[in-house]
């Protein structure tokens, strides 16, 4: 897997990334939506910023299965941290669902009452996160329209995902 390098003027929908986490969310969030309305589909994509060279790294990352997901985004950690990515997005296409009730939490791909959804998550090399998305809609003719999601308020997240700037061999081993 070879990323795509850039310098920040290189990417014309990525403004100014280093600033802050707002920044990277909001441009992300305005590049993923671009390349859904033109394409009707996204393709999980990881944009890394370095501050100290000035460099963004663009990530496709077409995975089919758990396995593959497993595999593409350990690789990605390790590239991050090898280029000393400070912050990433995550722009990507998820089922999601709101529980009400315990006894309802499955997975959403196989919850009844799931919703499509572009969510793009931005995290830095200090756990901060923040998140927004677009929740995607289907008329009975199959016309796509997006609605900008209302803040979620969850602050923590954990998974493969979301940790790819920290080092696997901190993590305490139980």
């Amino acid at each position: 897997m070879k990323p795509v390098k850039m310098t920040v003027s290189q990417l014309p929908l990525v403004p100014d990334l280093h600033d802050n986490n707002e920044k990277l969310l909001s441009s992300s969030l305005s590049f993923g939506k671009d390349i859904f309305q033109r394409k009707g589909e996204l393709m999980p994509m990881f944009i890394g910023v370095s501050n100290a060279h000035n460099v963004v790294y663009v990530v496709g990352a077409p995975w089919g299965d758990d396995v593959e997901k497993d595999a593409m985004t350990e690789s990605i950690g390790v590239m991050f941290r090898q280029f000393n990515v400070q912050r990433y997005a995550l722009i990507t296409e998820v089922w999601m669902v709101v529980v009400k009730d315990e006894k309802d939490v499955m997975r959403p791909s196989e919850h009844p009452d799931r919703k499509e959804a572009i969510q793009v998550f931005v995290i830095d090399n200090n756990g901060q996160m923040i998140e927004a998305g677009y929740w995607i809609e289907r008329d009975e003719m199959g016309k796509v329209s997006l609605t900008k999601m209302p803040p979620t308020g969850v602050t923590i997240h954990s998974g493969r995902m979301v940790e790819l700037l920290i080092d696997p061999s901190k993590f305490t081993k139980h």
